[in-house]
């Protein structure tokens, strides 16, 4: 049985510039489960694609170290 892609929104706060947006996105796709992610500076929101689970609460943790 294939897995079935995932694709989850989040609000991303705290951004201060693009350069941001692409730190995150680059530590976001380091992540096992996550295949894509596109992160928008000016909306502030993170567009994930998944193809395992990965609990919202391990990319907070991602998230808050930067």
């Amino acid at each position: 049985m294939a897995n079935k892609m995932s694709i989850q929104k989040f609000d991303v706060v705290g951004m201060h510039c693009a350069s941001c947006a692409n730190i995150i996105k680059k530590k976001l796709t380091k992540v096992v489960g996550v295949e894509s992610a596109n992160v928008n500076f000016a909306t502030e929101t993170a567009e994930i694609s998944m193809s395992t689970h990965v609990p919202t609460e391990t990319l907070n943790a991602i998230i808050s170290l930067l």
